[in-house]
């Protein structure tokens, strides 16, 4: 984009705001208190958390939400009583299928994560991958989103709408039928960086 059509396009935005804005705006009073984009994606990412929790203990296994009790950053989910070592696992969730889908269904694994596999290439580091379509229940996103706010200055989401969330995972989870689908649909790869020597 050349310099002039730059600056046509910040002309057409001026234009469409008024005074007031546009004085917030260059004041720095008026700033976005968090993308869509970034909301959406916590909201979707703690509804998949919240069912791989249900999944691992119905497995008969001890999962730890560290994300929520610790602030982990490089994985969502700890098990320990795992034999002969605890499991790290972050928990991916999307909207779209990645069961129909014949096309790649790409994910983003954090530097923090990158920097744990780095130092501890064989650790028990495992992805799962939810897709809310394929288990039937992409429209919570729609429903819960107009309900999203933060709560305090750590930009969490609030408490009230946790619950929410926890209240229908619960309920999603006690239909032995959603509970096979979401087995069926589920994936669960162990994540590992090969030694190069």
């Amino acid at each position: 984009m050349s310099r002039e059509d730059k600056k046509d396009v910040i002309e057409k935005i001026a234009s469409s705001l008024d005074v007031k804005t546009l004085e917030d705006i260059l004041s720095g009073k008026l700033k976005p208190s968090k993308d869509e984009e970034s909301s959406a994606s916590e909201l979707i990412g703690r509804i998949g958390e919240e069912l791989a929790m249900k999944w691992l203990e119905s497995r008969e296994l001890k999962p730890e939400h560290v994300a929520v009790t610790k602030g982990q950053k490089e994985y969502d989910i700890l098990v320990a009583n795992q034999t002969p070592q605890q499991r790290y696992i972050d928990v991916k969730t999307t909207i779209k299928s990645v069961v129909e889908n014949n096309s790649s269904a790409a994910l983003h694994i954090h530097k923090e994560a990158m920097r744990l596999l780095e130092t501890d290439p064989d650790c028990n580091y495992y992805i799962i991958r939810i897709s809310l379509e394929d288990i039937k229940i992409a429209h919570w996103n729609e429903e819960l989103k107009t309900q999203f706010k933060y709560s305090g200055p750590e930009r969490e989401l609030s408490a009230g709408l946790i619950q929410k969330i926890k209240t229908r995972v619960d309920k999603f989870w006690q239909e032995e039928g959603n509970r096979q689908l979401f087995q069926q649909k589920t994936k669960e790869f162990r994540l590992n960086m090969p030694k190069i020597s």
